[in-house]
Order: C-alpha cells, then sequence, then structure tokens
C-alpha cells in the first residue's frame, strides 16, 4: 500500500524495489517453519502498517562510515513481534534504528531477527526446492560475507580484552611491591638503633649553667643602672617639649602614649650623657 519515494513525497526511501530484492535474497538463505509477514513503509505515515508485522521496515534515516567520514545514507527503522487476528499487538516501538539499507547490513540482520524469533535456519546451498533456478550470485556472496563475518571477534570482545589485559597487570606489580617490602624495614631498623643525638640535648640544656660568676656580674649592672634611673631628676621641664615634639608627631597615637614614650626617651637621653 505504500508507494514509496518513486511516487510519494513524504516516503523517505524507495519501497517496492527494495523489498522484492530484499524478500529473494532473504527466501534464497533462510528457511522458518511458518510463513513471515515483511511489512515496508516509506515514513512514519505508516501507509504499510509496519506496526502490525512480524517485521516491519519502515523508512528512516540513517548514517555510515564512508572514507573515514559518517555520512548520511537511506535507511530504516524494523519493528518486531507485531500480530493480526484474535491476538492482535502492535509493535509500536522500534527493535533497531538508524540501519543502512544496504544489502551487507539489512539482509544479516533480517536473518538474525528471523532465526532468533521465528525459528529460523541457514537453507543449504543446493536446496532449490523454492525455485526451479539455483542460488542466485547476489545470494551466494551475502552468504560468503556473512559466514566470514561470523568469524570475527566482535566488537565487545575486542573492547572487554584489553580491560581484562588491564586488570591483570596490577597484580603483577603488587607482587613485585610485595617481595621488596623488606629492604625498607632494615632501613626503619639501622634509624631505631641511633640513639646518639640525646647526648647532644642533653649537653646543650647542661651548657648555660655553668657560667655563674658572669650572671652575677650582670645582676649588679643591672642593679647599678636601676640606681642611676632613680638619681635621675624626674622633674625636668619636658612638658612643653613633650607638647611641642607631639604637634609635629604623624600623631599616630594619643598624647598621653606619646607623653609617656618621650619620658622614656630622655631618660634614656640623659642616662647616656652621663656615662
Amino acid at each position: 500500500s505504500c508507494t514509496g519515494a518513486e511516487f510519494c513525497g513524504f516516503a523517505m526511501v524507495e519501497t517496492k524495489g527494495n523489498a522484492e530484492r530484499v524478500a529473494k535474497l532473504i527466501e534464497e538463505l533462510v528457511v522458518t517453519p511458518q510463513p513471515v509477514r515483511i511489512h515496508w513503509t516509506g515514513c512514519p505515515n505508516s501507509c504499510g502498517q509496519v506496526q502490525v508485522a512480524d517485521i516491519g521496515i519502515m523508512g528512516a534515516p540513517a548514517k555510515k562510515m564512508v572514507n573515514g567520514k559518517k555520512m548520511a545514507v537511506p535507511g530504516c527503522k524494523i519493528f518486531v513481534g507485531g500480530r493480526i487476528g484474535e491476538d492482535a499487538h502492535l509493535a509500536l516501538e522500534p527493535t533497531y534504528s538508524g540501519i543502512p539499507l544496504e544489502d551487507e547490513e539489512l539482509i544479516p540482520l533480517l536473518i538474525k531477527i528471523l532465526k532468533e524469533e521465528y525459528k529460523g535456519v541457514d537453507r543449504a546451498d543446493d536446496d532449490i526446492s523454492f525455485t526451479t533456478i539455483p542460488r542466485t550470485p547476489e545470494a551466494t556472496s551475502l552468504a560468503a560475507f556473512m559466514a566470514a563475518k561470523a568469524l570475527e571477534p566482535d566488537e565487545e570482545e575486542e573492547e572487554a580484552a584489553p580491560a581484562v589485559k588491564a586488570k591483570v597487570a596490577p597484580k603483577a606489580e603488587v607482587k613485585v611491591k610485595k617481595e621488596s617490602v623488606p629492604a625498607p624495614e632494615a632501613k626503619k631498623e639501622e634509624k631505631k638503633a641511633a640513639p646518639a643525638p640525646v647526648a647532644k640535648i642533653e649537653e646543650k640544656k647542661a651548657a648555660p649553667v655553668a657560667p655563674v660568676a658572669k650572671q652575677e656580674e650582670i645582676k649588679k649592672e643591672e642593679s647599678k643602672k636601676e640606681i642611676v634611673i632613680e638619681a635621675i631628676d624626674v622633674s625636668i621641664p619636658y612638658m612643653a617639649a613633650a607638647k611641642l615634639a607631639f604637634e609635629h608627631s604623624d600623631k599616630s597615637m594619643s598624647y598621653d602614649e606619646f607623653e609617656i614614650k618621650y619620658l622614656a626617651d630622655s631618660i634614656r637621653d640623659v642616662i647616656a650623657k652621663r656615662r
């Protein structure tokens, strides 16, 4: 019921020719115990009713690597499991999306669905019970392509292999580290067996006690200074000079603080002159 891109402006892909080509190739490669209905539609309007088909193919955007770059190509979404009749079911969500319509991409996926969902099996090379002619070259090349691809490791296995190696490598490093542990222990023992610095600390503490005579001389000199300070006539007329000095200062302190400091400085000057 879908005319495809050849006659409809909404369709994203050509449906009639693709449907005929894909059906012939699948029939040559796979056998199913019951007939399987494959519906094609060119756009989400779903004139081909892909939601009720065993396998529904809807035209949709797709990308493929071409010369190292992802390029837009004709593609499709694939709906699986629709049914009609008493046990009707609508496959409203696509099972696969962004699948290019090229035979190498689409046919192997459809064969996989037929085997997993509809008990399909590979058809023998010499089985021509469904036709009067031998297997076509296109089907033969596709069968060889799928057989070669089956022998290649899956991308998931290739990604998992380096991860396993990465997990194993650190174990060997841990063993090496464990074996080399005794060496640091010997160094710790050497550090513990060196109590020499204790004696030096004791000597330093005992050193200041020796010169008792010098301490007495220092005390006598300090007492003399105190006597000299007490003997100084504090009634020196410094008040006027203090106020004058305060006026010329940066006034970073109060006058009372400045006066105390000025008095102390004056006393020191008097003591210095008398010496």
